[in-house]
């Protein structure tokens, strides 16, 4: 896109998982060390794109039960972020540590994310006056 930089960390350290190997993307998913990519691998990238002033919004979607994605949110170097099919157990980040605005994106039909799910989180972010668009199909 024009006037946009974009930069996808590796997440994985270089290890490659074939596109339609659920099982080993699984794996790979469950290995990470959340915390630590959080702190070291997406924010090195954010403050990559920072570094000349930039704007830095971050997007992905959120592995099912994990918080770590919205405590990315909590970072003030981000300017905006967007979420996909995740709400953050309590323990994880609240809505009150949210430092920017959120889109988040869910579906109607997940066993573990229900409408009734996306319904207290909505709620909880606008108690704590938090900026929160949300779209769910």
């Amino acid at each position: 896109m024009a006037g946009f930089d974009a930069l996808a960390p590796d997440l994985y350290a270089g290890k490659v998982v074939p596109y339609h190997d659920t099982d080993a993307a699984g794996r790979e998913m469950n290995s990470l060390d959340f915390m630590d990519v959080t702190t070291q691998t997406v924010r090195g990238a954010v403050q990559y794109l920072t570094r000349n002033g930039a704007k830095v919004g971050l997007t992905g979607f959120l592995p099912r039960r994990r918080g770590h994605h919205y405590r990315r949110h909590q970072n003030s170097e981000l300017t905006a972020g967007v979420v996909f099919y995740g709400i953050p157990p309590a323990a994880a980040a609240k809505p009150s540590d949210v430092k920017i605005p959120l889109q988040a994106h869910f579906a109607n039909k997940d066993d573990w994310c229900t409408p009734q799910a996306v319904d207290a989180f909505e709620k909880a972010m606008k108690e704590a006056g938090k900026s929160l668009e949300l779209f769910s199909l």
